[in-house]
């Protein structure tokens, strides 16, 4: 499988995202697939009321200590076979009207989908904002 290079993992960070190794081999059949988030405070698409950490951790004591803070929806970025994928998966037992896997056949095209995401095309982000204002409210 086409591996996920630090550079592109450096392009991401260079934009303010975080991109954190995820899961080990059993993610989606992604053994090498990291999480990317946008931190509150670095401007983009963001979605209101939903600031919530990601990527804890434990500390010295073994205690879950909670990571960044974002603001907008937490991508999946991998890889399997000969593919890229670029996904946003919160669905358990079915899909979500936001939910999309995106399959690129390079790594520039995921790493571009990532970045329109994140700083592009702000419907894109609305789709999730108009779902959960819709069944929050």
């Amino acid at each position: 499988m086409p591996p996920i290079s630090e550079k592109s993992l450096e392009q991401l960070r260079s934009k303010g995202l975080l991109a954190m190794p995820t899961f080990g081999s059993n993610h989606r059949g992604y053994p090498n697939g990291c999480w990317i988030g946008k931190p509150v405070g670095v401007k983009g698409n963001s979605c209101p009321g939903i600031e919530r950490p990601i990527f804890s951790k434990l500390d010295d004591q073994g205690r879950r200590v909670p990571g960044p803070m974002v603001d907008a929806p937490v991508l999946v970025f991998g890889s399997a076979d000969t593919k890229y994928y670029v996904s946003l998966e919160e669905g358990i037992g079915e899909r979500l009207p936001y939910d999309f896997i995106n399959e690129w056949s390079s790594l520039e095209e995921a790493v571009a989908d990532i970045i329109d995401f994140y700083f592009g095309d702000a419907a894109r982000v609305q789709k999730y904002i108009d779902w959960h204002d819709k069944h929050n409210n």
